[in-house]
């Protein structure tokens, strides 16, 4: 299992995820409804 490559990943997704709503909120609802 790549249990760290995963952690990784999710950890990056939060982030831009997060950049993403601060810049782009009606994008990212529409890219990543959640």
């Amino acid at each position: 299992m790549n249990l760290k490559m995963e952690t990784l990943s999710l950890i990056v997704h939060d982030s831009i995820g997060i950049k993403y709503l601060r810049h782009f909120k009606h994008t990212c609802r529409v890219v990543c409804p959640y």
